[in-house]
């Protein structure tokens, strides 16, 4: 008996329809197939040409192992790039509640949050970028782009997507923009000057002198108490810090230890931070500035409110902004950049790390005193040459060519 010849299906346009397709009754179509749990899936397009491009992409899926049956947007892959971050507690609580804080600020209900993981392309991330740079600093952005490029790699690992789309987004990205600056010598001089000669700004003095000579983190000093400092053999001791948290619906001050393990440290005091410290005693018992709090433990902060409570980043952010301001307004022709605890952390590097230059001494010494977890770290971030430095360089090397001579 001959075999019946099979019958093709075929959409109303007389094409034959392959396995799998099928035209639904208001004219579009759709292609079934199973992913790589068996479950069985279906796209539509509004055209037979749109779904076979489709059906392709499948395809190819499937060939290079790409796993269909998950399709993440973009804020579903940071969340589970945050929870893996807080369940392996590979970061440092500080780094991840401040990238938390901006991811949902700033990411979380943006137009590129809601795009699929898959359908992101690179010129998607260039875009966002660059509607970003509008109001944040190139390193912000290089902030932004680790998020994520990181939540992308976890896409990658997973057979999730091809290839990445953030490598090399930032590129080109607000290269005109300010970088964050320091101050140089002279600036912090006049700076401290107007300072110690301010009634309303005088008590922070130390606190400048501090930052800039010891480099602590505003962390670190703002935690400092009076038993983590020996006046005797002229050191402070490292080992926690606070932070301004919402626990529990409320923001309140915690302790918590260090950034890194690195961040454990002992920091010789120079001549000026010795004195600023003794002079720091002195305004508490003339201003009756005293520490009346516990935290976990930690009592006599050397550097509280005006109501003895413990200082934090947002405080001493203010408090710098008006004196930036105070500042700029007596200083029109010669204003200072943006000041922070970090623009002191930066500046003091950088001084310091000239000095040793000159004088040869080992720059793994910088990198401890810093608390940073690699030398390069230190060299690269904190390494600033003012147009300042450069003449002085070209003078010296003159000056060498014609001793030579």
């Amino acid at each position: 008996m001959a075999k019946e010849k099979k019958v093709s299906r075929k959409d109303s346009k007389g094409r034959v329809l392959r396995k799998g397709e099928s035209e639904r009754k208001d004219g579009t179509y759709m292609f079934r197939y199973n992913d790589e749990r068996k479950k069985r899936c279906c796209v539509y397009a509004k055209t037979l040409p749109e779904l076979r491009e489709k059906e392709l992409q499948i395809e190819r899926d499937k060939m290079d192992d790409i796993r269909l049956s998950v399709n993440y947007n973009v804020q579903q892959l940071m969340d589970l790039y945050f929870d893996l971050h807080q369940k392996s507690g590979d970061f440092a609580i500080t780094t991840f509640n401040r990238r938390k804080r901006f991811y949902e600020k700033h990411i979380k209900n943006s137009w590129i949050a809601l795009k699929k993981v898959k359908d992101v392309k690179k010129s998607d991330i260039k875009l966002f970028y660059a509607e970003l740079s509008v109001k944040f600093r190139k390193n912000t952005l290089k902030y932004v782009h680790n998020i994520f490029r990181q939540s992308f790699a976890i896409a990658l690992d997973d057979h999730i997507i091809r290839t990445n789309p953030t490598e090399g987004a930032l590129k080109g990205i607000n290269d005109d923009c300010v970088e964050k600056t320091i101050l140089t010598s002279q600036q912090l001089n006049s700076l401290l000057d107007f300072t110690e000669d301010s009634l309303r700004y005088r008590r922070w003095y130390p606190l400048i002198v501090i930052l800039s000579e010891t480099m602590l983190r505003c962390g670190e000093i703002c935690g400092l108490t009076w038993n983590d400092v020996d006046l005797k053999h002229k050191n402070i001791k490292i080992d926690h810090q606070v932070q301004y948290e919402k626990v529990n619906g409320k923001w309140s001050c915690i302790i918590r230890p260090p950034k890194t393990k690195k961040s454990y440290r002992t920091i010789p005091l120079t001549d000026k931070a010795y004195k600023a410290f003794l002079y720091q005693k002195q305004l508490q018992f003339y201003l009756n500035l005293h520490s009346n709090v516990i935290v976990d433990g930690y009592s006599n902060f050397v550097f509280p409110t005006r109501n003895g409570t413990l200082n934090h980043s947002q405080l001493l952010d203010n408090m710098f902004r008006n004196l930036e301001k105070s500042y700029n307004t007596k200083h029109p022709d010669a204003p200072l950049p943006h000041l922070s605890c970090h623009v002191f952390r930066h500046t003091g590097c950088a001084l310091t790390a000239k000095k040793m230059f000159k004088l040869g001494i080992d720059p793994i010494i910088l990198q401890q005193w810093m608390g940073h977890a690699s030398l390069k770290m230190t060299l690269n971030l904190y390494n600033h040459a003012s147009k300042n430095d450069h003449s002085a360089a070209i003078d010296e090397i003159n000056e060498l060519d014609k001793n030579i001579g």
